[in-house]
């Protein structure tokens, strides 16, 4: 029996593609760094990326739930970013770290540059997380990505 199948780094790769593309991301880089960010298609745990590479995105290509007789596909992939800024901005008695608003700014436009990619299969559910302070002076960022494909026998399958 035929399930329609897609690999989950066919999507990873469009999201790559979408990413190192993205006008409005090489610009926030380029005006808050002085630098294109780094695009990781996987990465070696042994040697992540470090504060010297930020800023960067990881992309990490997730897992399937696919079936016959399923009426949709579910596909999950990861994005992961950070960005390194070790200024405070000290007004009076109030500190506040620009480094987070700098992260969900970047994390934002890399969801918003792959959310509707593909406007017939788009995101379903983004399970997005900023880390404030646990590695300071990176800002990392990480979102969980949905896509659920509605399927029918004998149906290609193409992200």
């Amino acid at each position: 029996m035929f399930i329609p199948t897609i690999k989950v780094t066919d999507i990873s790769e469009r999201w790559r593609v979408a990413i190192r593309g993205s006008a409005e991301i090489e610009a926030f880089c380029q005006e808050k760094y002085g630098k294109t960010f780094k695009l990781y298609d996987g990465y070696d745990e042994k040697s992540p990326p470090i504060a010297d590479d930020c800023p960067y995105i990881v992309l990490l290509p997730g897992s399937k739930l696919e079936g016959a007789g399923k009426p949709e596909n579910t596909y999950m992939a990861t994005i992961a970013w950070c960005i390194y800024n070790k200024n405070p901005i000290v007004s009076g008695n109030d500190i506040s770290y620009p480094g987070l608003v700098e992260t969900d700014t970047l994390g934002q436009l890399i969801l918003e540059t792959v959310a509707e990619l593909n406007p017939s299969y788009p995101v379903n559910e983004a399970d997005y997380d900023i880390d404030p302070g646990s590695n300071f002076p990176q800002y990392p960022g990480r979102m969980n990505l949905t896509l659920n494909m509605q399927v029918t026998m004998g149906t290609k399958l193409e992200y």
